[in-house]
């Protein structure tokens, strides 16, 4: 049998608290909280209690709802393009969020009986760190 072990730097100690605060406090509020990376692929890296409840409730209907192939299951470390009809479209939008052209974009996008009224923005703690967040 084998045991791993690892130390968690110094200087991240202070961050990890600090997460675990913020997604404590995230995963409190009753909306459906996901956010994204900035990569092409744009990777949801997070989402909240509600989202993640909301997502197995729903599963089955917004499966059926949604472009072949998405599962809202599999929706966690997984890009969000998997559920776009127009991948591209969404990614230009991106970029106009990313350059500051505008702040945040605000859409109705109905998924079979449900209708997510989303406001996407850019979210930033450092350069270093850019995040999309939709609610």
């Amino acid at each position: 049998m084998f045991g791993f072990t690892y130390q968690i730097d110094n200087k991240l100690a202070p961050l990890q608290k600090d997460l675990a605060m913020y997604t404590s406090a995230l995963d409190e509020i009753d909306a459906v909280i996901m956010l994204a990376d900035t990569t092409p692929e744009n990777k949801i890296f997070y989402m909240n209690r509600c989202a993640r409840e909301f997502m197995s409730n729903k599963r089955t209907m917004m499966n059926q709802a949604l472009v072949a192939g998405a599962d809202v299951g599999t929706a966690m470390h997984n890009s969000i393009h998997q559920f776009h009809r127009d991948p591209s479209r969404v990614k230009s939008l991106l970029q106009t969020l990313a350059s500051g052209q505008v702040k945040e974009h605000k859409a109705d996008i109905p998924v079979g009986d449900v209708l997510f009224q989303t406001k996407v923005s850019l979210g930033s703690e450092s350069s270093a760190h850019l995040f999309y967040g939709a609610i």
